[in-house]
């Protein structure tokens, strides 16, 4: 393959993108979860969809890095115009 080191590969991608190998991937992650849950798939799904392992670690990234949780980022896109309630009958609270 090649003789370059892992180092050496981690610290050329970082330099070359801006951030580590591992950040890029949340963040291609982030982008896919935040297309699903904008078409209105639960968290819960849109989550395991887009690559994260565990539900958790999941909501714990989007909110470090939207500012929101999953379901109030949904909310978003999925309240009627002008209400600003979602669309669906069931109530959830996070």
């Amino acid at each position: 393959m090649t003789n370059f080191g892992k180092s050496y590969l981690l610290r050329s991608f970082a330099k070359q993108v801006g951030v580590s190998p591992y950040r890029y991937l949340q963040t291609i992650r982030l982008d896919r979860a935040k297309k699903f849950l904008e078409t209105g798939i639960p968290p819960i799904e849109a989550a395991s969809m887009a690559g994260f392992s565990d539900q958790s670690h999941f909501t714990n990234y989007f909110k470090e890095f939207i500012g929101l949780t999953p379901k109030q980022y949904q909310r978003i896109f999925t309240a009627p115009k002008g209400t600003g309630q979602p669309q669906n009958k069931e109530e959830h609270h996070d």
